[in-house]
């Protein structure tokens, strides 16, 4: 069977998808919670969503890898550079265990400040101050590199797009095979 020369249609909806909840997750993580103090009320309703979307994005992320392993995929994508394709395989495998790495820290800050009981679980308890901690520095830095390596995807597929001129684009979008 020859190679495809795009992802399977549900890979493609999984990547976009969690590219968007990423992207949500980020702004709102870095902008919008970090700004606002645990007494406003607002800030339950964001850090309840947040975990949400984040916690989604986990499960979608395992169903990602769990169908990128089953289907058949495009050939790997070259740059016409061995160190610029040693990049982008890299950057492509570290994307999946940051992201991995970011849900994980979230679970581990949710059930060291007892997160889920007061989210999810009605108690009535206040947020406690948890942007100090251990877990919320963890955090905090994995979403740097996730932000980091982002940038980084974004950057290599418009050199790829736009210099290369080789309709990288087409390869994660819904393309007839």
């Amino acid at each position: 069977m020859a190679q495809p020369k795009t992802y399977h249609p549900l890979l493609v909806s999984l990547h976009w998808l969690m590219a968007l909840f990423i992207f949500m997750l980020l702004f709102f993580g870095k902008v919008l919670l970090v700004n606002t103090s645990n007494a406003e009320p607002v800030k339950m309703f964001g850090l309840t969503m947040h975990a949400s979307i984040g916690l989604a994005v986990g499960v979608l992320l395992l169903v990602r890898i769990w169908l990128r392993l089953r289907t058949t995929t495009p050939p790997p994508a070259t740059a016409g550079n061995a160190v610029l394709d040693s990049i982008g395989k890299l950057t492509h495998f570290l994307l999946y265990f940051v992201i991995a790495l970011m849900v994980a820290s979230g679970i581990g800050m949710a059930f060291f400040h007892d997160l889920f009981a007061i989210l999810y679980g009605g108690t009535g308890a206040p947020l406690p101050p948890y942007f100090n901690s251990p877990p919320r520095f963890v955090h905090g830095i994995v979403a740097d590199l996730l932000i980091a390596l982002v940038g980084l995807h974004i950057v290599g597929a418009f050199y790829h797009q736009f210099i290369r001129k080789d309709g990288l684009f087409r390869r994660m979008w819904f393309n007839k095979k």
